[in-house]
């Protein structure tokens, strides 16, 4: 039920982040464990949103193609990064602090964006020549 899932979450965010067991959770103040709470999920949230704005709108031609299927989650983030770093070891890419790889994948997108542009560029280019010599 939804409400086992809620309480669960503030039991396995403070045995997580802070060492508490149920018993001492139990034992706390309710206002300071759902501000704790409220806090660490607000924060994860924040980051969340940081790495979906890495992702770029996808051309028609994209569309068509089907890139909407190319959803991995987070293996796919790791698999990125670990591919970007020559790193064998998915693991060890979990130890890297988060803000490292999003600074990585953020520059990967901002040349990806500008090598498409580029392109698009290239191609309006050889469209004017093209055009202005009467070719077809």
């Amino acid at each position: 039920s939804r409400l086992k899932g809620t309480k669960n979450i503030f039991y396995d965010i403070c045995r997580i982040l802070l060492g508490l067991g149920s018993d001492e959770v139990n034992k706390a103040r309710a206002v300071d464990v759902v501000s704790f709470v409220g806090w660490v999920t607000g924060e994860v949230n924040k980051i969340n949103t940081r790495f979906k704005k890495l992702s770029s709108r996808p051309s028609p031609t994209e569309q068509r193609a089907g890139i909407d299927k190319l959803n991995f989650g987070l293996f796919g983030m790791v698999d990125r990064y670990a591919r970007r770093m020559h790193i064998q070891n998915h693991d060890e890419v979990m130890t890297v602090p988060w803000i490292r790889v999003y600074q990585c994948l953020k520059m990967d997108n901002e040349i990806d964006k500008f090598q498409r542009r580029y392109m698009e560029e290239t191609q309006n280019e050889y469209r004017r020549k093209n055009k202005a010599s009467g070719k077809r």
